[in-house]
């Protein structure tokens, strides 16, 4: 059944779903009357906003009247007579046991990461438009929604929706995606609420929401999110942003696809390109004689073909995201786990010491995107958290924030929120090989250090000691020890074996990749012992764990998998 036909049967039976609005600008508005006029089966029962004049009059606009509520008794007689309530209460909406779902319009991030929570802990659904949280603290609050049973999600209609649901298309249809592009018509990181005004005040927009898509602040959590629900990655810090004045179709010839494969794929964005303002995901296929198909079916000769829609409708097609959720239980988007693109702050202009940040679209900083093991190891500091920050010391035009450069503002709940998904998801960084070399030495948690073995008793293809699988070419013998930590319900002690993978020599020669098993292979040329006798080639590199890790080659990103067998228990 589709998502109309499975409203309509709600609206026949007099059960339409109920949802509670947080937010009464201007995609909220839009969301009102979407769901009051067009969709049936459906009602806003609730709008919370601050200020509750304006809440009043989103209702008018889609020409409902409703009234102020003070009380959870008040608004569930006013939910089952279907009267539309107001309300600058935001418990109100997360502790009524009459909405089946809520929405969150408001993109401010301490105020969604509240209301978030609140939901979560009283079991309600969540549908957010606020890509700005999302991209903060999203994997950690998806996390805890999955322990509470309910659904966390991103929505139809903005472009991290609609490049999701083209994502799940074409993997569906066979293809492998391996960039996620969002279409842009303007990127300035300058650009301030001064000079959008003109802009905002046309179309009855907010100057800094304005000023944030124009910034290139919005696109970056919109791309993040997009990274972090696919497994995706970025091909350099801030994305690409190819000026690229033709059709979409066209960008098959601009990307690298081994650039994009090295990286796991990637996400995205370019400036000019029709349609607009639309999405594009680019996927490949194995299959010679799918190949053929395509190419048949006009999407050219390959090896990258092109996918895309022409427009994303934002509040149009929020009501089908609640309905999705709430009637399938299928999220729209989410976080797979540990957070893998992260938004960091940047200097719109030069900062002086003792400055105040002030919030996104604003005039000192401008988000962009980077991966989240950078910015960690590098104490980047996100986007999400910059507003409010006290400056140390003075910094450059364009310079990336740390947080050795400002003072955080105390008890802020967005800082707990982020240390706790930093702990949260240590153990998934580890399982990624994303934590720096310095945090693995050998301390009384770790069980025990294996010895290097000698050159001559670790060649690929080897085992040593016998039950593992030797990681690096003869030239660097790697370096290996176990771990051991707590994992699963019982608690039980796990033991992980992490390798030293030198940067220098994680390449394989195709004469020893043939006598090597299939899960241990990588493609490469061979680097000789003889090229490897300086002692400084085997220092570089890193330390991965077993099954799945990133091994530096080069400029690019390749995938090694760890032969040796599981987990002891």
């Amino acid at each position: 059944m589709n998502i109309d036909r499975l409203l309509q049967a709600r609206a026949a039976e007099g059960r339409p779903l109920r949802v509670g609005l947080y937010g009464a600008g201007f995609m909220a508005r839009g969301i009102v009357n979407q769901i009051a006029h067009s969709v049936p089966g459906m009602r806003v029962s609730v709008i919370c906003n601050r200020s509750v004049d304006k809440a009043l009059e989103a209702y008018r606009q889609a020409g409902q009247h409703a009234r102020v509520v003070d009380g959870a008794s008040e608004l569930k007689r006013q939910i089952a007579a279907g009267i539309p309530a107001v309300t600058d209460d935001p418990a109100l909406l997360y502790e009524c046991d009459a909405l089946d779902c809520l929405i969150d319009a408001t993109g401010a991030i301490d105020y969604g990461a509240r209301i978030s929570l609140g939901a979560i802990a009283h079991g309600r659904h969540m549908v957010t438009m606020n890509a700005e949280l999302d991209g903060t603290v999203g994997p950690l609050l998806k996390r805890k929604a999955d322990a509470a049973g309910v659904i966390f999600s991103a929505c139809d209609g903005d472009q991290p929706g609609v490049q999701m649901n083209l994502y799940r298309f074409v993997r569906s249809i066979g293809l492998t995606p391996l960039l996620c592009g969002n279409i842009k018509s303007l990127q300035d990181p300058y650009r301030t609420p001064a000079t959008q005004a003109g802009f905002a005040a046309k179309w009855g927009q907010d100057p800094h929401m304005v000023t944030s898509f124009a910034d290139g602040t919005k696109i970056s959590f919109e791309q993040a999110i997009v990274a972090n629900g696919t497994g995706m990655s970025i091909l350099q810090r801030g994305m690409t942003g190819y000026e690229h004045r033709a059709h979409v179709d066209e960008l098959t010839r601009r990307y690298d696809i081994e650039a994009l494969r090295a990286v796991g794929g990637a996400v995205d964005y370019v400036v000019g390109a029709l349609p607009s303002p639309g999405v594009f995901v680019l996927a490949s296929h194995d299959d010679a004689g799918q190949q053929h198909y395509l190419n048949l079916y006009k999407l050219g000769e390959g090896p990258l073909y092109s996918f895309y829609a022409p427009y994303h409708l934002c509040h149009f097609e929020v009501p089908l995201s609640v309905a999705r959720v709430v009637l399938l239980g299928d999220a729209v988007l989410q976080p797979l786990g540990a957070p893998l693109v992260e938004v960091i702050a940047t200097a719109k202009r030069d900062l002086a010491i003792g400055e105040t940040i002030d919030g996104l679209g604003g005039y000192m900083s401008y988000g962009q995107c980077e991966r989240a093991d950078v910015t960690a190891n590098a104490r980047l500091l996100p986007m999400g958290v910059a507003e409010g920050c006290v400056l140390r010391h003075a910094v450059a035009k364009d310079q990336v924030l740390t947080y050795d450069d400002v003072q955080l503002p105390a008890n802020r709940l967005i800082d707990r929120l982020r240390a706790e998904q930093a702990s949260v998801f240590a153990d998934a960084a580890e399982l990624a090989g994303t934590r720096p070399a310095s945090a693995y030495r050998c301390r009384s948690r770790w069980s025990r250090c294996l010895p290097v073995p000698p050159s001559a008793s670790c060649r690929p293809g080897v085992r040593w000691p016998p039950r593992w699988w030797c990681s690096a070419t003869a030239c660097c013998p790697p370096r290996i020890w176990c771990s051991r930590y707590r994992h699963g319900w019982p608690r039980r002690w796990r033991t992980a074996i992490w390798v030293w993978i030198s940067s220098s020599c994680c390449r394989a020669s195709s004469s020893t990749t043939s006598t090597m098993p299939a899960r241990t292979r990588r493609a490469g040329a061979a680097i000789t012992p003889a090229a490897a006798s300086a002692a400084s080639i085997c220092r570089t590199g890193r330390w991965v764990l077993r099954w799945h890790w990133p091994i530096r080659c080069g400029p690019a990103w390749t995938m090694g998998t760890w032969a040796g067998p599981g987990l002891p228990r």
